[in-house]
């Protein structure tokens, strides 16, 4: 079976499925979807890398270096330090450090984690896969679960965002194009997208205008900033 187009009928099928079920789960229990949204995120990132071990392809590629498979781990890890934190079983003389990384955590979850993972259902990049394969599920079972996880603990308060602290998504998207960058180009991969747009995606339209190079970058990062200044707005 081949792959899919985006918003083609596959592609709408998993949006709706996907779509109906968010919106239940975010009404009628919050708290069961934060949980689920954060297994969800995290297996959408094990199970790939596990199948790709067991058939011998794992390589390069299956780095969890994407934007959107970090931010799967780090759903994962920012539920497991919330309920430490609200279970109490943590000395007092540590919960500063706790708090100070679920802040950082729950920044980087709002932005670039949740605008990202968005993206990615709208505009998958594994639309080479048959749309209702198992790698293809994992992908959009995981993205939606990373998008369920945000929106439920915002709900809970257990993501805050601030525009106060904005410094602190800038500054991971800044040493993240300053290390990914020169790692692609050294291995030829292309994570982040940053050798080359994902197809069919809003990077791929900036690709076609600008023909690659310093301009593909240049608006790449308005968009960044762009995406960003929206997400802070109402926060």
């Amino acid at each position: 079976m081949s792959g899919f187009e985006s918003f083609g009928t596959s592609h709408i099928m998993w949006l709706f499925i996907l779509g109906i079920t968010g919106a239940a789960t975010v009404r009628y229990c919050p708290a069961c979807g934060r949980k689920a949204g954060a297994v969800l995120a995290v297996l959408g990132r094990i199970l790939p890398v596990l199948y790709e071990i067991g058939k011998g392809t794992y390589g390069l590629s299956f780095l969890p270096l994407h934007i959107c498979s970090m931010t799967g781990y780090g759903c994962f890890l920012h539920w497991l330090i919330s309920c430490r934190r609200a279970g109490n079983e943590t000395r007092a003389a540590d919960l500063t450090g706790i708090d100070t990384l679920i802040t950082v955590l729950s920044e980087l979850l709002f932005f670039p984690g949740l605008p990202g993972a968005l993206l990615a259902l709208l505009f998958p990049a594994w639309g080479d896969l048959p749309p209702f394969s198992f790698l293809s599920a994992c992908e959009f079972l995981g993205h939606f679960g990373i998008v369920l996880y945000i929106t439920t603990s915002m709900l809970e308060k257990t993501v805050c965002p601030r525009r106060r602290r904005a410094f602190i998504p800038i500054c991971f998207c800044v040493f993240y194009f300053a290390l990914v960058m020169p790692f692609d180009r050294a291995t030829g991969m292309n994570y982040g997208y940053l050798l080359e747009a994902a197809p069919d995606s809003p990077l791929s339209w900036i690709e076609a205008v600008t023909g690659g190079g310093v301009g593909y970058y240049v608006l790449y990062a308005l968009m960044v900033i762009g995406v960003m200044g929206i997400c802070y707005t109402r926060v």
